[in-house]
């Protein structure tokens, strides 16, 4: 081995890399476009990281995705109402159905991937309100966040809904991925991955929910 250029054994043996980083010159060094989060933490692209999103340590919330080094909300989903965060689902939501303030006219219309109709194609779960003000949602259970593979399936931060699954995700620094599987995901999640592209960009999830 090579001390001074082995990951695995950076300066001394047992001495490995963490993620983002590479060993030169027998120290562990941020890849070009990476920022180093602390020591003993690893290296991260803060412009499309949800964990370190613009900053170290600072993640994003339920409903958002890291785009350009900021929260941004996940496509079907926006913010409506003052101090709200990306809760309001314009993809579903007959009061919001495609943008904040677009009511749907109809009372049997449903709000499909934010158009306006009067049959679901896809699964029709309970949504906000009760009794006479109760509203029913048109959700796609196999991308939708908030109703992943079934009804009230809320997923976690920084997770999204890949085949009705919810996944923990990661960026894709090689912007020529595009394709399921993808090499430059390979080993992002401590496992086989792939790149997906359910409206979220390209990101890496487990290999084993690819589209």
């Amino acid at each position: 081995m090579n001390l001074a250029t082995d990951p695995a054994n950076c300066g001394s043996c047992g001495a490995p890399c963490l993620q983002g980083t590479s060993c030169v010159s027998g120290q562990c060094t941020c890849g070009a476009g990476l920022v180093a989060c602390g020591p003993g933490v690893g290296c991260y692209d803060t412009s499309s990281d949800p964990n370190n999103c613009g900053a170290c340590g600072r993640a994003c919330l339920q409903g958002e995705l890291c785009s350009a080094g900021l929260c941004v909300c996940v496509p079907g989903f926006a913010t409506c109402s003052v101090n709200s965060t990306c809760q309001t689902q314009t993809s579903s939501s007959s009061q919001d159905c495609g943008g904040c303030g677009n009511i749907c006219s109809m009372l049997s219309q449903f709000c499909d991937t934010g158009n306006c109709v009067s049959t679901c194609a896809g699964t029709i779960c309970p949504g906000p309100g009760t009794g006479r003000f109760a509203t029913s949602l048109c959700v796609n259970t196999t991308t939708d966040i908030a109703n992943c593979g079934n009804c009230g399936n809320q997923c976690a931060n920084n997770e999204v809904c890949v085949s009705g699954a919810c996944q923990t995700y990661a960026p894709v620094t090689d912007v020529g991925c595009s394709t399921c599987p993808c090499a430059a995901c390979d080993g992002t999640l401590g496992f086989v991955s792939c790149c997906t592209q359910p409206g979220y960009g390209n990101i890496c999830v487990d290999a084993r929910t690819c589209p």
